[in-house]
């Protein structure tokens, strides 16, 4: 059972984690599993399982020869066509006019065997491509990890009716941090490396 096919952790997975037994919150725990992938792909910044086809436009004001994708990582490249009128009726063509780094999403404008620049001007530049790990199962073991800490985490917070809370306080006064469902920074430490770089990426 999944709800948007995209979930970076199976159910099976993310209860054998959180050592939840039995099929009778499975409804719930899809939904945690959705939502705990949805917040590591924000913080990561790009879609993780691939969604098919991306066009993008990119938008150069300098003389740049490289150019990146803003979803990684880059499967194969369909499609790169330059033009400022935005019509992109001719197609570059790949090995002459520009080359493509796999997997990390660099494609670098060639004239010939040589570095040029990039198109400049609005928009001036579309790309079409697929990117993205090909399923769930493909999905890096580190990343996993962080998804199913976050659901056993937001998972123990419903079932303490605790949900959302930083603390609580007893009838003595005494005062329980449990911090709420969030990344913790441990978790974000594990993710750095796989944090897309958004300093690399076109700049309008």
């Amino acid at each position: 059972m999944s709800v948007t096919g995209f979930e970076l952790v199976s159910l099976h997975e993310a209860k054998l984690h959180a050592f939840i037994d039995g099929d009778d919150q499975n409804a719930l725990l899809q939904k945690l599993v959705t939502h705990s992938s949805e917040i590591v792909e924000e913080y990561l910044g790009r879609k993780l399982v691939t969604r098919g086809a991306i066009t993008e436009h990119h938008t150069f004001w300098k003389s740049w020869t490289t150019l990146y994708v803003r979803e990684w990582p880059l499967i194969t490249v369909t499609e790169v066509a330059e033009d400022i009128g935005r019509e992109y009726a001719t197609a570059l063509v790949v090995d002459t006019d520009y080359m493509v780094k796999l997997p990390g999403g660099k494609i670098i404008r060639l004239s010939g065997s040589s570095p040029t620049t990039w198109q400049t001007g609005f928009e001036a530049v579309r790309v079409i491509y697929t990117a993205g790990y090909a399923d769930t199962a493909a999905v890096p073991t580190p990343i996993k990890d962080v998804v199913n800490k976050h659901f056993a985490l937001t998972y123990r917070e419903i079932e303490r009716k605790q949900q959302g809370m930083t603390g609580m306080s007893d009838d003595l006064g005494n005062f329980s941090r449990i911090g709420a469902a969030k990344l913790t920074a441990d978790m974000k430490d594990q993710l750095a490396e796989c944090r897309a770089f958004e300093s690399s990426w076109t700049h309008e």
